[in-house]
Protein backbone atom coordinates (compact mmCIF):
# COMPACT_ATOMS: atom_id res chain seq x y z
CA UNK A 1 0.00 0.00 0.00
CA UNK A 2 2.66 1.90 0.90
CA UNK A 3 5.35 2.08 -2.29
CA UNK A 4 2.20 1.06 -4.48
CA UNK A 5 4.31 -1.36 -6.67
CA UNK A 6 5.67 -4.59 -4.84
CA UNK A 7 8.64 -6.43 -7.46
CA UNK A 8 8.70 -10.41 -7.65
CA UNK A 9 5.77 -10.96 -5.48
CA UNK A 10 5.08 -14.11 -3.56
CA UNK A 11 2.77 -17.12 -5.95
CA UNK A 12 0.29 -16.98 -3.01
CA UNK A 13 -0.50 -13.23 -2.85
CA UNK A 14 -0.77 -13.46 -6.70
CA UNK A 15 -3.45 -15.87 -6.48
CA UNK A 16 -5.65 -14.07 -3.45
CA UNK A 17 -5.16 -10.71 -5.53
CA UNK A 18 -6.29 -12.70 -8.67
CA UNK A 19 -9.05 -14.59 -6.38
CA UNK A 20 -10.18 -11.58 -5.13
CA UNK A 21 -10.71 -9.85 -8.65
CA UNK A 22 -12.72 -12.67 -9.98
CA UNK A 23 -15.13 -12.17 -6.85
CA UNK A 24 -15.16 -8.51 -7.36
CA UNK A 25 -15.93 -9.31 -11.18
CA UNK A 26 -18.50 -11.61 -9.70
CA UNK A 27 -20.45 -9.65 -7.64
CA UNK A 28 -20.61 -6.51 -9.73
CA UNK A 29 -17.95 -4.40 -7.74
CA UNK A 30 -19.88 -5.45 -4.00
CA UNK A 31 -16.96 -7.06 -3.02
CA UNK A 32 -14.27 -4.50 -3.36
CA UNK A 33 -10.72 -5.03 -1.55
CA UNK A 34 -10.02 -1.69 -1.99
CA UNK A 35 -12.93 -0.49 0.93
CA UNK A 36 -9.79 -0.58 3.30
CA UNK A 37 -9.33 3.27 2.24
CA UNK A 38 -12.74 4.13 3.77
CA UNK A 39 -12.21 2.28 6.54
CA UNK A 40 -9.16 3.60 7.64
CA UNK A 41 -10.63 7.25 6.81
CA UNK A 42 -13.46 6.69 9.64
CA UNK A 43 -11.35 4.63 12.52
CA UNK A 44 -10.44 1.51 11.42
CA UNK A 45 -6.50 0.70 11.96
CA UNK A 46 -3.68 2.52 12.68
CA UNK A 47 -2.21 3.26 8.80
CA UNK A 48 -4.36 5.83 6.88
CA UNK A 49 -4.16 7.80 3.90
CA UNK A 50 -6.55 10.83 3.03
CA UNK A 51 -5.65 10.71 -0.45
CA UNK A 52 -7.06 7.13 -1.00
CA UNK A 53 -10.55 6.04 -2.28
CA UNK A 54 -12.27 3.11 -2.69
CA UNK A 55 -11.77 1.98 -6.40
CA UNK A 56 -14.51 2.11 -9.33
CA UNK A 57 -12.57 0.26 -11.79
CA UNK A 58 -9.75 -2.36 -9.61
CA UNK A 59 -9.31 -4.04 -12.99
CA UNK A 60 -7.49 -0.78 -13.75
CA UNK A 61 -6.22 0.19 -10.28
CA UNK A 62 -4.72 -3.06 -9.47
CA UNK A 63 -2.42 -4.72 -12.08
CA UNK A 64 -1.06 -8.26 -10.93
CA UNK A 65 1.87 -9.83 -13.38
CA UNK A 66 4.38 -12.77 -12.27
CA UNK A 67 7.04 -10.07 -12.00
CA UNK A 68 4.65 -7.63 -9.71
CA UNK A 69 1.40 -6.30 -7.90
CA UNK A 70 0.87 -2.58 -8.94
CA UNK A 71 -1.51 -0.43 -6.98
CA UNK A 72 -3.00 2.86 -8.53
CA UNK A 73 -2.20 6.05 -6.76
CA UNK A 74 -5.17 6.28 -4.85
CA UNK A 75 -5.61 2.82 -4.70
CA UNK A 76 -4.73 0.53 -1.26
CA UNK A 77 -6.76 -2.24 -0.44
CA UNK A 78 -7.25 -4.90 2.23
CA UNK A 79 -7.23 -8.66 2.59
CA UNK A 80 -9.57 -8.78 5.21
CA UNK A 81 -13.23 -9.19 3.36
CA UNK A 82 -11.46 -13.21 2.40
CA UNK A 83 -8.19 -13.39 4.71
CA UNK A 84 -9.62 -16.09 7.41
CA UNK A 85 -11.30 -17.56 4.99
CA UNK A 86 -7.91 -18.45 3.07
CA UNK A 87 -6.31 -19.00 6.17
CA UNK A 88 -8.84 -22.04 7.12
CA UNK A 89 -8.56 -23.17 3.63
CA UNK A 90 -5.03 -23.22 3.77
CA UNK A 91 -4.66 -25.21 7.08
CA UNK A 92 -7.86 -27.72 6.53
CA UNK A 93 -5.30 -28.93 3.20
CA UNK A 94 -2.14 -28.89 5.24
CA UNK A 95 -4.12 -30.59 8.34
CA UNK A 96 -6.05 -33.40 5.57
CA UNK A 97 -2.15 -33.60 3.77
CA UNK A 98 -0.64 -34.71 6.87
CA UNK A 99 -3.35 -37.54 7.43
CA UNK A 100 -5.60 -35.80 9.92
CA UNK A 101 -9.05 -36.23 8.70
CA UNK A 102 -11.28 -35.11 12.03
CA UNK A 103 -10.86 -31.61 12.79
CA UNK A 104 -12.87 -28.28 13.78
CA UNK A 105 -10.73 -24.59 12.90
CA UNK A 106 -12.35 -21.58 13.98
CA UNK A 107 -10.58 -18.69 13.13
CA UNK A 108 -12.99 -16.03 14.73
CA UNK A 109 -16.16 -17.19 13.67
CA UNK A 110 -15.12 -18.67 10.51
CA UNK A 111 -15.71 -22.53 10.91
CA UNK A 112 -14.85 -25.15 9.14
CA UNK A 113 -15.14 -28.94 9.62
CA UNK A 114 -13.87 -32.40 8.74
CA UNK A 115 -14.55 -35.48 9.54
CA UNK A 116 -16.70 -36.24 13.05
CA UNK A 117 -19.96 -34.13 12.73
CA UNK A 118 -19.78 -30.84 15.51
CA UNK A 119 -22.88 -28.69 16.45
CA UNK A 120 -21.95 -24.85 16.38
CA UNK A 121 -24.24 -22.20 18.26
CA UNK A 122 -24.98 -19.45 16.06
CA UNK A 123 -24.78 -15.95 18.61
CA UNK A 124 -27.03 -13.72 18.91
CA UNK A 125 -25.43 -10.66 17.18
CA UNK A 126 -26.81 -8.80 19.90
CA UNK A 127 -26.26 -10.53 22.92
CA UNK A 128 -22.97 -12.04 23.16
CA UNK A 129 -23.99 -14.97 25.94
CA UNK A 130 -27.84 -15.71 23.65
CA UNK A 131 -27.69 -18.06 20.65
CA UNK A 132 -29.98 -17.59 17.74
CA UNK A 133 -29.80 -20.93 16.33
CA UNK A 134 -27.54 -23.98 15.66
CA UNK A 135 -26.52 -25.87 12.56
CA UNK A 136 -24.41 -29.19 12.02
CA UNK A 137 -21.47 -29.32 10.32
CA UNK A 138 -19.65 -32.40 8.72
CA UNK A 139 -17.48 -31.66 6.13
CA UNK A 140 -18.36 -28.11 5.60
CA UNK A 141 -18.13 -24.47 6.80
CA UNK A 142 -19.74 -22.24 8.34
CA UNK A 143 -18.98 -18.27 8.10
CA UNK A 144 -20.98 -15.43 10.14
CA UNK A 145 -20.63 -11.82 8.95
CA UNK A 146 -22.21 -9.08 11.18
CA UNK A 147 -21.86 -5.09 11.45
CA UNK A 148 -22.13 -5.04 15.31
CA UNK A 149 -19.57 -6.93 16.56
CA UNK A 150 -16.66 -4.47 15.35
CA UNK A 151 -18.09 -1.02 15.72
CA UNK A 152 -16.64 2.09 16.79
CA UNK A 153 -17.91 5.57 17.25
CA UNK A 154 -15.85 8.62 15.64
CA UNK A 155 -16.49 12.30 15.40
CA UNK A 156 -20.00 11.80 17.15
CA UNK A 157 -21.10 8.99 14.46
CA UNK A 158 -20.70 5.04 14.76
CA UNK A 159 -19.25 3.21 12.10
CA UNK A 160 -19.01 -0.66 11.47
CA UNK A 161 -16.14 -2.70 9.68
CA UNK A 162 -18.43 -3.84 6.63
CA UNK A 163 -18.95 -1.05 4.25
CA UNK A 164 -20.78 -0.70 1.03
CA UNK A 165 -18.00 0.16 -1.71
CA UNK A 166 -20.87 3.11 -2.97
CA UNK A 167 -21.17 4.28 0.91
CA UNK A 168 -24.71 3.66 1.73
CA UNK A 169 -25.68 2.82 4.94
CA UNK A 170 -26.23 -0.78 5.93
CA UNK A 171 -29.73 -1.41 7.38
CA UNK A 172 -31.89 -3.92 8.95
CA UNK A 173 -30.00 -7.53 8.76
CA UNK A 174 -27.62 -7.97 11.85
CA UNK A 175 -25.93 -10.82 11.02
CA UNK A 176 -25.30 -13.61 8.11
CA UNK A 177 -24.37 -16.93 8.16
CA UNK A 178 -23.17 -19.08 5.26
CA UNK A 179 -22.87 -22.42 5.39
CA UNK A 180 -20.66 -24.02 2.45
CA UNK A 181 -18.61 -26.73 1.68
CA UNK A 182 -15.62 -24.01 1.32
CA UNK A 183 -14.91 -21.77 4.27
CA UNK A 184 -13.15 -19.68 1.72
CA UNK A 185 -16.41 -19.30 -0.17
CA UNK A 186 -18.13 -19.16 3.32
CA UNK A 187 -16.35 -16.28 4.30
CA UNK A 188 -16.25 -14.41 1.55
CA UNK A 189 -20.14 -14.63 0.35
CA UNK A 190 -20.82 -13.88 4.12
CA UNK A 191 -19.66 -10.30 3.54
CA UNK A 192 -21.16 -9.80 0.01
CA UNK A 193 -24.78 -11.11 1.25
CA UNK A 194 -24.86 -9.05 4.33
CA UNK A 195 -23.19 -6.25 1.92
CA UNK A 196 -26.30 -6.86 -0.98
Amino acid sequence: NTNKTLPSPPAELINMLRFALDTYQATDGIFNISIGSRLEKIGYGVDSDDQSEVSNNLHEDLIISEDSIKLSEKTRIDLGGFGKGWLLEKLAGWLEHKGIHDFLLNGGGDITVRGKEQEILIENPGVESEYIGKVILKNNSLASSSNIKRAWEKDGKKHAHIQHPSGKELEGILSMHILAPSVLFADTFATVFLLT
